[in-house]
């Protein structure tokens, strides 16, 4: 009886009581009175039958119901059980990659996105639609955050088999957007080519900052910074050349990466949620990346001070 407790008979539609006597559909499992089974002859409950599905408590329907959750990207209702949205793979309010939902928004505050109602987090994709053989909702969930974006940068790039789709945070902050996006090798090559075209520029910059300081008797050699300096000129319009290329192309190196990768994790999951909660975790942005940069650029000083300051 504990199970029925608080449910009705759907023929006379009262609450079962502890002391009835009930019976119950050997196909779908609806409860009845005892007399009003036998009044009927047989389980009413036709489109459960018809379906194929089992009867449900009602209070269990109006829970799960209750218990749906909004996607804070798209506004999709998703159901408790559910990882990832439906609609648009965002990541929900449970247990993501170990992590509190709490927890998670600190470690990564920009992989969830609050619902805007202008925009389609798929860009007018059709969330199954491939893109070099992947699925759009696939690369939703790789990407994390400005799928409304690449999603159709992608999907141009792809149809077209154009390399070329202009990105101005790639162009404002090249290898520091490079490294937010996760996108590493294509990151290091930008600061590395970037890096030695400014040398230049850093052993002027450095020169100027050691003769402000009382406390350095050494410096560059006057000379190589009289050179350095009239090469100031070029070295800045072959870097706003380089970043016009790091903006011009990173779409197509990004998408080219996202693809590969998806790729290459789908062959080492089968089970759909671990896929879905590795693909969140490989990509998505970092922040840490950034650190990188900073990493780098210690690194790339460092090395300028040893070869030319004398």
């Amino acid at each position: 009886m504990t199970r029925f407790a608080g449910e009705k008979c759907i023929v006379c539609s009262e609450e079962f009581d502890k002391d009835d006597t009930i019976v119950v559909c050997p196909e779908c499992g609806t409860p009845y009175h005892r007399v009003c089974y036998d009044e009927e002859g047989r389980c009413i409950n036709d489109d459960l039958h018809s379906s194929g599905k089992a009867w449900e408590p009602v209070k269990k329907q109006i829970k799960d119901a209750i218990d749906e959750r909004k996607c804070t990207r798209c506004g999709a209702l998703n159901p408790p059980s559910g990882l990832f949205c439906d609609v648009c793979g965002t990541p929900l309010d449970k247990v993501v990659n170990g992590a509190q939902p709490m927890e998670e928004e600190m470690r990564n505050p920009m992989r969830t996105i609050p619902l805007n109602p202008y925009i389609n987090p798929f860009g007018g994709i059709n969330p199954d639609e491939k893109i070099e053989g992947v699925s759009a909702t696939d690369i939703a969930i790789f990407l994390g955050q400005s799928t409304h974006y690449f999603l159709p940068q992608f999907k141009r790039l792809s149809t077209s088999k154009s390399i070329f789709s202009w990105n101005w945070g790639a162009f404002m902050l090249n290898y520091f957007y490079a490294f937010f996006r996760k996108l590493n090798g294509f990151a290091v090559a930008a600061f590395i080519l970037i890096a030695t075209i400014q040398i230049p520029s850093t052993i002027v910059i450095l020169d100027e900052y050691f003769r402000t300081m009382d406390f350095f008797s050494r410096t560059f050699n006057p000379v190589l910074v009289e050179k350095m300096l009239s090469l100031s000129g070029i070295v800045t319009v072959i870097v706003l050349v380089a970043r016009f290329f790091i903006g011009a192309f990173f779409n197509w190196f990004y998408m080219k990466y996202t693809v590969k990768t998806i790729k290459s994790m789908k062959d080492r999951y089968h089970d759909t949620q671990e896929y879905h909660l590795a693909l969140a975790k490989k990509g998505g942005t970092s922040l840490k990346g950034i650190l990188w940069v900073f990493a780098l650029q210690a690194i790339m000083y460092g090395i300028v001070l040893l070869v030319f300051f004398k």
